[in-house]
């Protein structure tokens, strides 16, 4: 019997347009079609992107992926929620994007 391989890979999809709302409880999508919030003290991890950022939460199945086609917002949204969590979790996180930006990685 033949031998077969697989591959898999993921695509960005879009979903809705709408507002990302960052406070210091909250970090809401207001779409179109579909309002989704997101409990900070349910964060568990954040990925950043150079044109968004993806959540993990303790309360999800699958992580939550945010897309934006400005530069300035998706660079911003990773020191909005840094600045949620803790002080100096947000000047870790500032600093890396500061050196990824010098290094033109994002």
């Amino acid at each position: 019997m033949g031998s077969t391989t697989s591959e898999s890979f993921d695509v960005k999809k879009h979903v809705d347009n709408g507002k990302l709302v960052v406070t210091d409880n909250n970090i809401s999508f207001v779409g179109n079609n579909k309002t989704r919030s997101l409990d900070v003290r349910k964060i568990i991890d954040v990925e950043y992107y150079s044109d968004g950022c993806m959540f993990s939460a303790s309360n999800l199945k699958k992580p939550v992926t945010f897309f934006s086609n400005d530069a300035v917002v998706s660079k911003t949204i990773p020191i909005l929620i840094a600045m949620i969590f803790d002080k100096d979790r947000a000047v870790n996180l500032i600093n890396n994007v500061k050196s990824k930006i010098e290094a033109n990685d994002v």
